[in-house]
C-alpha cells in the first residue's frame, strides 16, 4: 500500500525544489490519511503518525517552506485528477466548478482572519462572522456511477494585502485566481453562481478558450440594435434597453435536452 501511495505522490515531485521538502510532503499526506480525528491541524498529523513532540516543529516549518511551488503543485493536482479518474464530459468538454466560502474562525490573531459579511439566505447563520474568505476550484469526475467534485486548488482571496496601495477588489482577486489556471481549464466549461457575473471574470475564462455558465443578475439589461438616423452627430451605439428578467417571464426560452450520441453527452 505504501509503495502505491509513493508511486502516486511522485507525480508531484516537480513542484518541490528540494527533495527533503518533498519527503515532508509525503509524510503530511500519509498523516492526513492516518489521522484519528477530524481537526485537520498539525497536532492531528503528529498524533496520527505517532510522532513525538519534536516532529511538531518540523511539520509546522514545512507549511511555511519556500521550496514549495504552490501554483505548480495545484496545476499538477489537476493534471493528476485528469489522468487518474474518468472525467464527466458534456459535448466533449471538461466541467469545472468554482465557488467561494466564508469559513468562521475563532482565532483573534490568525493571519487573514477578518470581519466578513455573511450574504446567505439561511437565517440560522449570523449576519457577520470573523473568518477566512476562501475560493475553491474543482473538476467533476464520474466514479462508480456517481458524479463527484474533486477540488484541486484553494486560496484565501480576502484578508491579505501586500501593500497599502493595493486597490484591487474582491472580484479582481477572484479573476486573478482563475487566470492562474488558464492552461488547466482550456476548452472546458466553468460553472459558477451569480456572483461571478462580472466582465473581468468572463474575460479570463474566455481568454482560456473556456465557457462560463452562470446565472444572470436580476438587474441585467440588454439593448436592441440601434436605429440608424440621418443627420449630424455621432451614430448611436445602443438601442432601446430592456431588463432580461422581463424576457424570461415571457417564456421566450426553450429547455435543452441531454441525449446520448456516439457515447458522448450532447445538448440539443
Amino acid at each position: 500500500m505504501i509503495d502505491f501511495i509513493m508511486q502516486q505522490l511522485n507525480f508531484f515531485r516537480k513542484a518541490f525544489s528540494r527533495e527533503q521538502t518533498f519527503f515532508w510532503f509525503c509524510v503530511v499526506v500519509i498523516g492526513f490519511m492516518m489521522a484519528t480525528d477530524q481537526l485537520g491541524g498539525v497536532s492531528s498529523l503528529t498524533r496520527g503518525l505517532l510522532f513525538d513532540n519534536t516532529a511538531y516543529c518540523g511539520i509546522l516549518r514545512f507549511f511555511n517552506s519556500k521550496a514549495i511551488q504552490l501554483d505548480k503543485l495545484q496545476i499538477l493536482i489537476a493534471e493528476w485528477i485528469k489522468t487518474s479518474f474518468q472525467l464527466q464530459l458534456i459535448a466533449g468538454r471538461k466541467l469545472f466548478v468554482v465557488d467561494a466560502k466564508k469559513n468562521p474562525k475563532e482565532g483573534k490573531h490568525m493571519p487573514a482572519n477578518k470581519w466578513l459579511f455573511q450574504d446567505s439566505s439561511d437565517n440560522s447563520k449570523s449576519e457577520f462572522v470573523t473568518g477566512h474568505h476562501v475560493e475553491v476550484i474543482g473538476i467533476l469526475v464520474s466514479c462508480l456511477g456517481i458524479v463527484a467534485l474533486l477540488p484541486f486548488a484553494a486560496k484565501i482571496i480576502d484578508g491579505f494585502r501586500m501593500n497599502n496601495r493595493d486597490a484591487s477588489t474582491l472580484k479582481d482577486r477572484s479573476a486573478k485566481f482563475l487566470s492562474s489556471f488558464q492552461t488547466t481549464i482550456v476548452g472546458g466549461i466553468v460553472i459558477a453562481d451569480a456572483w461571478y457575473r462580472a466582465k473581468k471574470i468572463f474575460k479570463h475564462v474566455v481568454d482560456a478558450g473556456a465557457i462560463l455558465i452562470t446565472r444572470v443578475g436580476k438587474n441585467a439589461v440588454a439593448n436592441y440594435l440601434p436605429v440608424k438616423k440621418m443627420g449630424r452627430g455621432r451614430p448611436a451605439k445602443y438601442g432601446k434597453s430592456v431588463k432580461l428578467m422581463t424576457l424570461f417571464k415571457e417564456q421566450l426560452m426553450t429547455t435543452a435536452t441531454l441525449v446520448k450520441a456516439t457515447g458522448e453527452d450532447v445538448i440539443v
